[in-house]
């Protein structure tokens, strides 16, 4: 059985992101937003060999909810080509943090949700379940650790109080 995990982001794949970070503040008032364009390099396990991700990243605040707008960057396969041709866009994923990370997985692999691709990120760990056939969409796992709940504290903090005039900082700011 899987245990229930609070959802803290949704993700859209985009075409265009600075478009779709000026749709998402002009009509759903979120951000601001921390972007990481042209990510390239983040080694990844891809159904089981080594690769690497190339994407470029916006994330922010919709009330108490992180909106992640993520391009392809790639030609190569990826857990974003798997659910979309190039060009195609949408809902991608949930992403959730979990108190045991590697029980979550199992846990997953156990109700038939195949693991498409783990990581690290803000030094801790990631993994993509492909929950595709029960809900529609992969669910992305978090390591409950410092680096990854750091970042979502200072996300969540800029958008505190937010007066909608800078709309966009790096991720590094997020990241440090």
């Amino acid at each position: 059985m899987i245990t229930s995990s609070k959802i803290v982001q949704i993700c859209f794949v985009v075409n265009d992101l600075d478009q779709a970070i000026a749709e998402w503040v002009e009509t759903r008032n979120a951000g601001p937003f921390f972007v990481g364009k042209d990510l390239s390099g983040v080694p990844i396990d891809y159904k089981g060999t080594e690769s690497s991700l190339a994407i470029s990243v916006a994330m922010g605040m919709a009330g108490d909810l992180q909106i992640e707008l993520l391009k392809p960057n790639g030609e190569g396969p990826s857990v974003y080509s798997d659910m979309f041709a190039p060009g195609q866009t949408g809902f991608h994923h949930v992403a959730a943090f979990v108190p045991d990370f590697e029980q979550a997985v199992r846990d997953h692999v156990a109700s038939g949700h195949e693991m498409n691709s783990r990581g690290l990120f803000a030094g801790d760990k990631f993994a993509y379940m492909d929950t595709r056939a029960s809900l529609g969409f992969f669910t992305e796992l978090y390591e409950d650790g410092p680096g990854l709940r750091g970042m979502y504290r200072k996300i969540a903090e800029a958008a505190e109080g937010w007066d909608r005039k800078t709309w966009i900082y790096p991720l590094d700011d997020a990241l440090s």
